[in-house]
């Protein structure tokens, strides 16, 4: 009984100590625990009059492995979730520092025929403006409007409205009091990862007001559009 007791107080200790790593590392080692417990019992049961015990024993310690690989699995998701969304705001950053770039070479913005959004291509071909010293971003561009960032996901710059909006509000014509941000807008995302990066802004989650909108025609097909401060004498 000493040496299952032994074993037992081991346990506790070394999966303290594993509670302190993560993912599938902790995972693994905690299943090998698990049945080294499961093992002990096993061999301790020909020794001793407690076989009834054993199979009470093993049941237990294999429910608190599966209570854990549960919530282990929940907390790495969410790692997993809250890296993606500091990866995209991030993003999101560049490409506003790469537009001032352009700007302050420039002294003028990389706008479109309409003025409601940017043309991200003119931060990597030439457009023949005097001071241009691209390109200014690595980013590969998708179409004169967009560029990529993942597989299929694509990143533009809007001049929308600040009015509370569920689809984004161009600034192409104003009403009194209006005014107007430029807005960073990515597409094809979750609605788990903007939720992420609305969270992380704006701390709440609201799809159509303050400095993160998000509108989504699916739970995998969401534009999220963060509002951006570029530097300009506009």
């Amino acid at each position: 009984m000493l040496k299952i007791f032994k074993k037992g107080a081991m346990f506790g200790l070394e999966a303290r100590v594993l509670g302190k790593q993560s993912g599938g590392l902790f995972l693994a080692r905690l299943r090998r625990l698990t049945f080294r417990l499961v093992e002990g019992h096993q061999a301790s049961q020909i020794k001793t009059s407690q076989g009834a015990m054993f199979g009470l024993d093993a049941r237990i310690a294999l429910a608190i492995f599966g209570a854990l690989s549960v919530i282990s699995g929940a907390a790495l998701y969410s790692a997993i979730q809250d890296a993606k969304a500091t990866s995209l705001i991030a993003t999101h950053a560049e490409v506003t520092k790469a537009v001032e770039a352009y700007y302050l070479d420039t002294g003028e913005l990389p706008y479109g025929i309409a003025k409601d959004y940017l043309q991200l291509d003119k931060l990597l071909v030439d457009p023949s403006i005097a001071g241009w010293k691209g390109p200014y971003t690595p980013l590969p561009k998708s179409t004169t409007r967009y560029l990529l960032i993942a597989d299929a996901t694509v990143i533009g710059l809007n001049y929308g409205k600040n009015t509370d909006w569920a689809s984004r509000v161009t600034c192409v014509t104003m009403g009194a009091g209006e005014t107007c941000s430029f807005w960073t807008s990515s597409q094809w995302h979750s609605k788990s990862l903007v939720k992420a990066v609305e969270q992380k802004i704006d701390k709440e989650d609201d799809d159509d007001t303050k400095n993160v909108r998000y509108t989504c025609s699916s739970d995998t097909a969401c534009t999220v559009y963060i509002k951006q401060s570029i530097t300009t004498n506009l």
